[in-house]
């Protein structure tokens, strides 16, 4: 350790190595000093380890639309999309960094009396979603491009370039900025932490007295080659014991960082079994719903084939029916044709008995009549005129 002698009367030297020794100490407690900023970011409620706890709900007519213009515009992504019976998206939720939006359909339900659309209070909002974003202008420009109506322009001297407000197609109000809420809350997080919960004791104190040690060891005047006999051990000791506590404590904060992170991953596992095991649920129960409308619409079909079987039968009926009534009309015209013809040949026989009885009563009188004579005082029957014969007799 054979150094020259610092001239303190030149600012210059001190200067660089001040920034020397601040170099140094940055390279050397980066790696801790994460590890701490992790732990104290992965216990606290606002952690975006597992995502942001206050999720957004817009409410939209035309969903599907609404989904690809907020991707397309917000550079938002798709983290779980649901669709309808049609096949249409009905239900959306979106990732914009470790932030969430649900995007949910305008219904006629209890909930959904709660809400007005914009368009139907004058366009004015109740709540504004404000988004956090590193580059505003990149950002206002996108919007732009995808057709935002601008409402606060990203150039008026309020905003000063940090951001802008603008419209969807529906009418609702979007706030973007380069303001991020969270670097504060972090920071104060930090400090509670470290400090009143004890989770890294002793790391700030040992980064400040790490400090210390290399300006002290940076800046002081190093000895020469004649004063290298007046380092003590007690010096050396002391350095050593300085390093060995900030091994100490960059292994404690990684040690904690690892439990932190198998924490995390136990807890995303468990969720991700938890999201399974309900999608599991979810699918037998759908699945028992198809089988039940299968087993419905094979009832259904069943029913249907028995109806047409049953009016198929009715119309066989029906036709043997009314080839039955033709036969009988049939049968009733032969029977009154055979009436009237037996009833004519009554008729003829009649006629014809009574002619035969009147032919006969005729001959029997004429033969009885035979034999006659002659009498000038009596008729002759036989004459047509009743004239009187005489002269003669017949027998």
């Amino acid at each position: 350790m054979t150094r020259e002698a610092y001239d303190y009367d030149d600012p210059a030297p001190f200067g660089a190595t001040l920034g020397s020794a601040m170099a140094r100490l940055r390279a050397f407690v980066r790696k801790p000093l994460g590890a701490v900023r992790a732990g104290a970011g992965a216990g606290s409620q606002g952690s975006n380890a597992v995502g942001a706890l206050v999720i957004p709900t817009v409410r939209y007519r035309d969903v599907p639309a609404a989904i690809a213009w907020l991707c397309q515009a917000f550079g938002m992504e798709e983290h779980r999309v649901v669709a309808g019976e049609d096949g249409t998206p009905c239900y959306a939720e979106l990732t914009f960094g470790s932030g969430m939006l649900m995007i949910a359909p305008i219904e006629d339900t209890a909930f959904g009396k709660l809400m007005v659309q914009p368009d139907e209070i004058g366009g004015v909002e109740t709540q504004v979603c404000y988004l956090y974003v590193e580059d505003a202008q990149a950002h206002y420009r996108r919007a732009t491009a995808a057709g935002a109506e601008i409402v606060l322009d990203i150039e008026d001297a309020a905003n000063s370039g940090r951001g802008y407000s603008c419209r969807d197609p529906e009418g609702h109000v979007w706030n973007f900025g380069t303001y991020d809420p969270w670097d504060r809350q972090r920071a104060g997080s930090r400090s509670d932490n470290v400090g009143p919960r004890r989770e890294q004791p002793g790391v700030a104190a040992l980064l400040l007295l790490a400090l210390a040690a290399v300006l002290v060891y940076e800046a002081a005047p190093q000895p020469s080659a004649r004063a290298a006999a007046d380092l003590t051990e007690t010096q050396a000791s002391e350095l050593l014991t300085i390093e060995r506590r900030q091994r100490e404590a960059a292994e404690r904060a990684g040690k904690d960082l690892r439990e932190r992170q198998a924490q995390v991953h136990a807890a995303a596992l468990q969720a991700a079994e938890r999201i399974a095991a309900e999608s599991r649920a979810q699918l037998v129960e759908a699945r028992g719903g198809q089988e039940k409308a299968e087993r419905a619409a094979a009832a259904a079909r069943a029913q249907l084939e028995d109806t047409r079987n049953a009016k198929l039968a009715a119309e066989r009926a029906a036709v043997e029916t009314r080839e039955l009534l033709r036969a009988a009309e049939n049968d009733a015209k032969e029977a009154r044709a055979q009436v009237a013809l037996e009833q004519r040949r009554r008729l003829v026989s009649g006629r014809v008995a009574a002619r035969t009885r009147r032919g006969t009563a005729i001959y029997s009188f004429r033969a009885r009549s035979r034999a006659w004579c002659y009498n000038p005082n009596v008729p002759n029957p036989a004459s047509n005129s009743g004239a009187r014969l005489t002269g003669f007799c017949k027998t």
